[in-house]
């Protein structure tokens, strides 16, 4: 009786454990492998998140402080999953990914009537549906470049200087240039 107790507890916990993501499962290892310095900062930033006002700069540092220690902390068990953590860190990424969530908010709420004539409003047009494509492109290769090794910016004022820059340049046509910015992280 006390076997066949013993062997379906085995199973359950075998069962959860299939119920759970191989990521899940790989997150699991890195905190046990923490230390318990990790894990008292890693509960202390969790439950500081959730105190503070969504979209804030209070929170934003927050959570680059919260998704590097997840970085640091998941790069003993699994470089890749670490990687997701890193390119989260990056504020351009992020801000090219918002800036392409308003340019495609831009697309869908663009009326012809806003322009002069049909001339001005077809390059209107045209301009709006090319840019979240583009954003979003630019976007992916710094996320790459980031998985790739390129060090991952989080100073607003660099960030926000590097986005500039690209918008200068998609605004004048360059994507080469916009694509130099995004990859190497190289400003002019």
């Amino acid at each position: 009786m006390r076997v066949a107790r013993l062997e379906e507890r085995a199973e359950v916990r075998e069962l959860q454990e299939g119920i759970r993501s191989p990521a899940e499962r790989r997150w699991d290892q890195a905190e046990q492998l923490a230390s318990p310095e990790e894990l008292k900062e890693l509960e202390r930033l969790e439950a500081l998140s959730w105190t503070q006002e969504p979209e804030s700069l209070e929170l934003l540092d927050t959570m680059l402080a919260l998704w590097d220690l997840k970085e640091r902390m998941l790069r003993r068990v699994s470089p890749t999953l670490a990687d997701i953590y890193r390119v989260k860190r990056d504020l351009p990424s992020y801000g090219l990914g918002r800036l392409r969530e308003k340019a495609e908010r831009d697309y869908e709420e663009w009326n012809p009537k806003d322009y002069a004539s049909p001339e001005e409003a077809a390059r209107g047009l045209n301009r709006l549906s090319e840019r979240p494509y583009k954003l979003g492109t630019l976007q992916h290769w710094r996320e790459c470049a980031v998985r790739d090794g390129l060090e991952p910016v989080d100073g607003e004022e660099e960030a926000w200087r590097m986005i500039e820059e690209v918008l200068e340049a998609l605004d004048a046509g360059d994507t080469g240039r916009a694509e130099r910015i995004v990859v190497t992280g190289e400003l002019t």
